[in-house]
């Protein structure tokens, strides 16, 4: 499996600047204009015009993007440009936890990554942990892919 690199954490972060941006103009739409025909018009291309922006935000962001995480049968590699880097060995895995939660109250925003934690090799007692952007789909996939390699 071939996932973009941190491609996830930009579409939620444009997702939720659009809706901030949509509930905005719905606020100063509904409560500072009178509503008629020709208002409601203005704030109809409002609407096309951010969803138009941000999704063409969200095109160039994805085009420039060329960093690709690869999930095959032994570990995982980061791909970036023709080179590859070695991350981790699903043999090194201790567990993977899946965080995704919006807490505004609390200032708690986890766009779903899944914290890795592995051992670096056998003789070492402490453990080390990485971060990957990835939506919910891939982390079932990869969880798939890691239970096929620890049981095969």
């Amino acid at each position: 499996m071939t996932v973009k690199a941190n491609q996830s954490l930009y579409k939620n972060v444009l997702m939720m600047w659009a809706g901030f941006f949509v509930l905005m103009g719905a606020f100063a739409y509904f409560f500072g204009f009178e509503i008629n025909a020709k208002s409601l018009l203005v704030f109809a291309l409002y609407l096309v015009g951010v969803i138009i922006v941000f999704a063409g935000l969200f095109l160039l962001i994805d085009g420039c993007n060329q960093k690709y995480l690869v999930f095959d049968n032994e570990k995982i590699i980061e791909r970036y440009k023709g080179t590859e880097k070695h991350i981790v060995s699903y043999l090194q895995i201790i567990d993977t936890k899946y965080h995704n939660r919006v807490d505004i109250l609390g200032g708690m925003i986890d766009f779903g990554y899944v914290e890795i934690t592995y051992k670096q090799d056998s003789k070492s007692k402490g453990t080390k942990s990485i971060w990957l952007y990835l939506s919910k789909k891939h982390y079932q996939e990869f969880l798939k892919i890691n239970k096929l390699r620890s049981t095969g």
